[in-house]
């Protein structure tokens, strides 16, 4: 298709209640729009210009781009319908669309197309029989869905000449605008939406900075309780992201017996143990016998039993050293070794060991957390506390997130302590919230942005926070006027409140704004360029 000159005529003119948008675009050069109908011949006086009339209406599930000429009774003209979904704005692919034309004291027409020509555009040949004004509406269904959109009264011209007339003094009355050029076919190519402003709640916030941490008792370190080789558990060796339960044995450790320990030693080192013990028992009977007498005072009696007790550790320790020589390191790492214990049920952060190493005494081995019960401690400027008595939630954010994660006070969270001291260093006080009900996708030790509610909730017009642009200090949106134009607004921004931000001035009630991909738009509005309509219908 060879470039042409367009020119815009009354872009935008919102009919009340309807939330249609109707505009008019002249073309202007060779008759060669992709709106002409295949094998029809034009008209003589259509040789310079042709109007093109745009519709763009959104239903609840759907939002409907109509390009059309204007309806003559008993001629041919081309509907092109862009249709795409709300739910992810992508192009329909599939299903049954029909344009009906009623109402005018004429009888009902309907004209069909079984499927779209190409992903989200289907398209019609439309003849009207009947002249008059008529009420317009687009039909769409499929196997588990349907959409309609009443898209009010649009006037059939009984010849061209009327239709000529109509188009000269409707021309004469409006304005020429623009706006910027972006196609169905690059928003659909592209990370792209849109959403009415629109009033909403907003909270008054002060802003901080935080961490996400384990609860207080919901984090343990293991270390070695001796020192020795550390060998596998029942289950393996613990990995990352293994999920444990409190008192699970994770690893053993076989301790380690010194330099001088050979098996004639630890054999000679248990006999002298039994013998020990047995000469203990025997000076505790007697002694048992001797007090029954009144022979000697109580605390011989106390004695020989303690000593006895002693004798009886010296025995089991004898016979646990000697059985952990004895044992194969297989062996040692199913049945003999110290035990380490999970002391809370939750799920392995990290693993300081490697299967077999010596540790010493205390050396970490384990870092287990539960992620079921998560504390977001935020750092709040000394210059706010005075607020803090009233918070009641708010919301955060982490880096590799694109949503904000919310939280009420009694809902999902719970405020467990305002600290009592003012750091010196950094000027700011923790806040700690336990959020009951953790994203599972997050992580202990993230770094996040948080704003706490403080203050009463009021309604604010508001927009979502991805909509605004930074142009060197100045906020700017882009505003949606018909399906593919839209335009550049400079907006006074208010509080923000998670994903959204207050706007006092700027916008108006129902406007669509551009909430992702508005630096293509921006991009788009920048490049010069000799525009051609952009569709390869």
């Amino acid at each position: 298709m060879k470039a042409t000159t367009a020119a815009t005529v009354a872009l935008v003119a919102a009919l009340a209640g309807g939330g249609i948008t109707w505009s008019v675009t002249k073309w202007m050069g060779e008759h060669e729009h992709g709106l002409a109908v295949e094998g029809s011949q034009p008209r003589a006086e259509d040789a310079h210009h042709e109007e093109i009339r745009q519709v763009t209406h959104f239903a609840d599930r759907t939002e409907l781009y109509l390009e059309h000429p204007p309806l003559v009774a008993e001629e041919k003209a081309a509907f092109v319908f862009h249709l795409t979904r709300l739910a992810d704005f992508k192009p329909v692919g599939e299903g049954r669309i029909s344009l009906v034309l009623g109402g005018g004291g004429a009888p009902e027409e309907r004209f069909e197309a079984d499927a779209p020509a190409q992903p989200g555009i289907f398209r019609l040949t439309v003849s009207p029989r009947h002249p008059g004004v008529r009420r317009l509406a687009v039909r769409w269904e499929n196997a588990d869905s349907k959409a309609t959109h009443e898209l009010g009264e649009v006037r059939v011209f009984p010849d061209a000449a009327s239709e000529h007339a109509a188009h000269d003094h409707h021309e004469a009355e409006h304005a020429h605008d623009e706006g910027i050029l972006l196609t169905k076919e690059r928003q659909w190519a592209t990370d792209f939406a849109t959403v009415p402003a629109a009033r909403r709640p907003v909270r008054e916030l002060v802003l901080a900075t935080g961490t996400l941490r384990a609860h207080s008792d919901g984090e343990a370190v293991l270390h070695s309780p001796a020192s020795g080789h550390l060998q596998p558990g029942p289950q393996g060796f613990p990995r990352v992201g293994m999920k444990v339960q409190e008192g699970q044995v994770l690893a053993r450790l076989a301790p380690h017996l010194g330099s001088d320990a050979d098996l004639a030693s630890l054999e000679l080192n248990l006999a002298k143990a039994r013998l020990a013990l047995e000469r203990a028992r025997q000076d505790r009977e007697r002694m048992e016998s001797l007090f029954g007498l009144e022979a000697v005072p109580q605390k011989r009696l106390i004695a020989a039993r303690s000593e006895e007790q002693a004798a009886q550790a010296e025995l089991s320790a004898a016979e646990a050293r000697l059985g952990h020589y004895r044992e194969s390191p297989a062996a040692r790492g199913r049945r003999g070794g110290l035990p380490i214990e999970a002391p809370i049920s939750g799920v392995v952060a990290e693993v300081m060991v490697v299967p077999g190493a010596f540790l010493t005494e205390g050396a970490p081995v384990l870092h287990v957390v539960d992620p079921n019960r998560v504390w977001l401690e935020a750092r709040v400027p000394e210059s706010e506390l005075g607020r803090l008595d009233r918070a009641t939630g708010g919301w955060f954010r982490v880096e590799g997130f694109e949503e904000t994660f919310d939280f009420t006070v009694g809902r999902n969270a719970r405020l467990v302590a305002v600290g009592g001291v003012v750091d010196r260093e950094s000027r700011t006080v923790p806040v700690i919230f336990e959020l009951t009900e953790p994203e599972k996708r997050l992580r202990i030790g993230m770094s996040a942005r948080v704003g706490i509610a403080v203050g009463a909730t009021e309604e604010a017009f508001a927009i979502p926070v991805s909509a605004v642009v930074d142009e060197g200090g100045r906020s700017v949106v882009f505003v949606q006027l018909t399906g593919e134009r839209f335009a550049r607004r400079e907006v006074q921004l208010g509080p923000r409140d998670g994903a959204w931000v207050a706007v006092p001035q700027g916008l108006r009630q129902g406007e669509r704004v551009v909430s992702r991909g508005a630096y293509l738009v921006k991009l788009a509005g920048s490049v010069p360029a000799v525009e051609s309509h952009g569709h390869a219908h």
